[in-house]
């Protein structure tokens, strides 16, 4: 098995970085690191290793159309595989999840492997078909990841993975969560709420992930968790914004123009 890793770079914290690329780079025979942060404050850490290489354009492309590169640059190269990595993600143990997956291999329909993440779970040992699975630690088949067309680069960030897996099952492929593989992932601004963790998202950032929610319900309405999509973000992130968050207003607001932004794409696409 060839593969590859991409992490997607923007504004990275330099040591979490290295401890990220450090868990896999010298199984992988390249690792890319492909710059997102705007071009005047990027720089490329040294000490790496040999077969780190850094990419990007002169802009902030997201991470759809960057992972779309990055596999047309392995389809190229012959790579079987590549490790889509989110800069602030560790693996537990990642040579126990490439022993897993190369256990399965050939894998003919399965388009991603997945490591388990926080709020998910698969007994150690199974590999567990899920509805989607996060992009960051999938282990995605190059050849099938491009035949249903990559990632969709109107999300630039929120939605790419719902998108990319239910994309995947409406072509007859799947999606595998391996058992006993660990994901440590770090999120953005988190709030302490009784004994749970919730993140805090600014306004835009908001916006976007309810209106790709809105997008992906109108486009695999088979797949997609209404209920449980509705319950989140229209009854729990209203109630943590207004007890628990700042910018409440705009937050709010957010949530308003991308139900409306969404609801007109549904309306469009009946």
């Amino acid at each position: 098995m060839r593969f590859c890793a991409c992490v997607i770079a923007y504004y990275p914290d330099e040591q979490l970085l290295r401890k990220n690329v450090a868990c896999y780079r010298e199984f992988a025979e390249k690792v890319f690191i492909w710059q997102n942060t705007p071009m005047q404050d990027r720089h490329e850490l040294g000490g790496l290793g040999d077969n780190v290489e850094w990419l990007g354009e002169a802009d902030n492309v997201g991470i759809s159309r960057a992972l779309n590169a990055v596999l047309k640059r392995c389809q190229e190269e012959g790579i079987d595989y590549l490790l889509t990595m989110d800069q602030d993600s560790q693996f537990v143990d990642f040579s126990y999840y490439l022993r897993q997956i190369e256990s399965q291999l050939p894998a003919e329909r399965t388009v991603s492997f997945a490591p388990v993440t926080p709020g998910e779970s698969a007994a150690p040992g199974c590999f567990e078909p899920k509805n989607y699975v996060i992009t960051s630690g999938s282990m995605v088949n190059v050849p099938l990841a491009l035949s249903i067309g990559g990632y969709r680069e109107e999300f630039l960030v929120d939605g790419i993975d719902m998108d990319f897996c239910f994309k995947a099952q409406k072509a007859g492929l799947q999606v595998v969560m391996v058992g006993g593989a660990t994901l440590r992932q770090r999120f953005g601004e988190t709030i302490k709420v009784g004994d749970k963790e919730i993140v805090s998202y600014p306004p835009k950032r908001l916006y976007a992930i309810v209106k790709s929610q809105w997008m992906l319900w109108a486009d695999y309405p088979q797949y997609f968790r209404k209920l449980h999509f509705l319950k989140i973000f229209y009854l729990g992130e209203p109630y943590h914004i207004l007890f628990f968050q700042k910018d409440k207003c705009r937050k709010l607001w957010a949530i308003l123009r991308a139900t409306v932004s969404g609801l007109r794409y549904r309306i469009a696409h009946l």
